[in-house]
């Protein structure tokens, strides 16, 4: 599992405490990351790895390991353009496991940003001022241009 812009963590642990084997939390801010690193020790999460780096620097400088989930919350204020280059560093660095989930989660009034060659819309979900995208790996898509 993959939570990018963990924010609290509270993605990623969650994710933990139902089963899932690990996560990687991406935090920019230090003391949020400690905070994070801090509730999965008094949880006793040793499986949650806590990284204090931008999201960009982190997929585009950190050796790939393939993910089964990814999700990513930016701030709201974080532009589309922003997000959607985060998506492409998902598919151009091997991030994505083969039939991965991608999660989005952006304003309503903002929208979502496009999905890129490599991962292919499935459905969206709105929920008061937060939109949902969802996702899915479709490696073969990545392979069309070539």
């Amino acid at each position: 599992m993959l939570d990018l812009y963990a924010g609290t963590g509270a993605v990623g642990l969650e994710a933990i405490s139902r089963g899932a084997e690990s996560a990687v939390l991406v935090e920019r801010d230090r003391a949020t990351a400690e905070l994070i690193r801090r509730n999965a020790r008094v949880l006793g999460f040793g499986q949650a790895q806590v990284v204090c780096s931008s999201v960009a620097g982190f997929l585009s400088q950190t050796t790939a390991v393939p993910s089964d989930v990814v999700f990513l919350d930016p701030p709201y204020p974080f532009d589309n353009a922003t997000v959607a280059t985060d998506l492409v560093l998902l598919v151009e660095h091997g991030w994505l496991g083969d039939d991965a989930l991608v999660v989005v989660e952006r304003s309503r009034r903002g929208g979502l940003p496009p999905w890129p060659p490599g991962i292919s819309p499935a459905r969206e979900r709105k929920y008061g001022e937060t939109l949902l995208g969802y996702g899915h790996a479709a490696p073969d898509q990545t392979d069309a241009g070539e």
